[in-house]
């Protein structure tokens, strides 16, 4: 078994989807062969099959329109990962390869009840515009138990904004634990943002706040949606 897969989403970014790949397939052999890849397509306009690569790729497409679904897409790419571990990234992340390298290096000894955080160059928060050391929604998180805790919360899909906030005080009330991995950077903001969507929290925050009010209650109720693979003629249901 692989040890770790590495798990992105995108809505009408086939194109930097692609920019992402490349970036690893670049990577040296020792590392592309430990690693499986999870790439979910998130009701795109178009479906697009993904380029040959080198890498144990994976792909599936949301059948379902839900905007700001992208706790769903990385619900589903952790219910499809077969590794005991998944890092989870947007597609404008791309990971230093040394990262992956210490990762791998070092998976052995990190701690089943924790999700780790990384340091990333160049990102700015989407609202404020300020400077971030660490991006709020890469994760590296042990795949058995991230089931058990709960993972993201589909309450939030719809709308923008909060999943990615109220997950880490969920994890936690749950006995989890938080860690930034390394003291380096691994990760770079590439710049991408997804404009043709309004960034609005007025409907999320209330959520979260009344959810962390009721004791931060695990969530239930995953994939709601209709989703397939790729290239495969099956049709999947959640």
């Amino acid at each position: 078994m692989k040890p770790l897969t590495l798990i992105t989403h995108h809505y009408n970014g086939h194109d930097r989807v692609i920019t992402l790949l490349d970036h690893i397939a670049s990577f040296a052999e020792e590392i592309r062969s430990k690693l499986s890849i999870i790439v979910v397509d998130d009701y795109s306009d178009e479906s697009q099959a993904l380029p040959q690569y080198d890498l144990d790729i994976t792909q599936y497409r949301v059948l379902t329109d839900i905007p700001w679904n992208q706790c769903g897409a990385r619900n589903l790419g952790v219910f499809m990962s077969q590794t005991p571990w998944a890092l989870l990234f947007d597609v404008d992340q791309h990971p230093r390869e040394r990262g992956i390298k210490y990762i791998l290096h070092h998976y052995e000894q990190l701690q089943p009840d924790t999700m780790y955080s990384f340091r990333v160059s160049n990102y700015y928060d989407a609202n404020d515009h300020q400077a971030l050391e660490v991006h709020p929604n890469t994760l590296l998180v042990p795949v058995t138990n991230f089931k058990e805790f709960g993972m993201y919360d589909e309450d939030f899909a719809g709308n923008y904004g909060y999943e990615d906030l109220y997950l880490p005080v969920m994890w936690e009330m749950r006995g989890g634990k938080r860690i930034v991995l390394g003291k380096e950077v691994y990760f770079d903001d590439v710049g991408y943002k997804t404009s043709s969507l309004t960034r609005d929290i007025e409907v999320n925050k209330p959520i979260a706040h009344t959810k962390i009010l009721n004791g931060s209650p695990k969530p239930k109720n995953f994939l709601r949606f209709d989703w397939a693979r790729v290239n495969h003629r099956e049709q999947l249901k959640s």
